[in-house]
This record gives structure tokens, sequence and C-alpha cells, in this order.
């Protein structure tokens, strides 16, 4: 854990006081995001072949199934990341 102010000091409302290790929840948001990009080409690609019947209908309900997810665990990873810092909830001292 970072601590960001000095025992003693004066805190505001919203001050930082704290950083939880936070590198692998870091690798995650960047992993959920290469996924999710990876996903939208996909699913531009499928949306495509599915006019020229190279890929069946149900193949592109998966894949938009699959975004869905990826949007999901974005999402989820962005909040986790985001519960690391530790702000002070009133002025104090």
């Amino acid at each position: 854990m970072n601590i960001s102010v000095d025992e003693g000091r004066f805190v505001q409302t919203g001050q930082l006081l704290a950083r939880m290790e936070y590198e692998t929840l870091e690798a995650d948001v960047k992993s959920a995001t290469a996924n999710l990009k990876k996903l939208e080409t996909d699913k531009e690609r499928y949306v495509n072949l599915v006019k020229t019947g190279g890929v069946t209908q149900a193949q592109l309900d998966e894949i938009n199934l699959n975004y869905i997810n990826g949007e999901a665990r974005l999402i989820n990873a962005r909040e986790r990341l985001k519960d690391t810092y530790l702000t002070a909830p009133l002025p104090v001292m």
C-alpha cells in the first residue's frame, strides 16, 4: 500500500489517502481492453460474413454474446482498479 499523506496532516474530502497494490488490476484493464477491441473487429467481420453466407446467424449471435461479456469484463476490471484508491470521506485532521 502506498500512503499519500503524513500522519496528523489535514485532509480534504475526496483527497487521496492511500493506494492499494494496483499493478495486476491495471494489467486486467489492459487485457480486457485488448480483448474487447478484438471482439469488436470479429463482430464487424461476422456481420459482413453473415450477409454473404460465410457464417451462420448462430455464429454471429455467439460473437455478439462474447462482445457483451467482454464489455462487462472491462467495466468490472475498471471498477476493481478504481477501488484501489482510498480517499477521505470527510475533511479531518
